[in-house]
């Protein structure tokens, strides 16, 4: 009920995966992917591998 993530597998694990983001040209990046790009870039690399 407070939103917050739950383990619900204990014994289940996962291997650890890369997000690749793929694109173009950099130069020319519309401003939705540039903010997801940076939103990813910022949010992926807070954040401690689940375990």
């Amino acid at each position: 009920k407070s939103g917050s993530l739950q383990i619900v597998l204990p014994k289940w694990s996962t291997i650890e995966r890369d997000i690749v983001l793929i694109y173009q040209d950099r130069n020319h990046l519309s401003a939705k992917i540039r903010l997801f790009s940076e939103h990813m870039t910022h949010h992926f690399h807070s954040i401690e591998p689940f375990k």
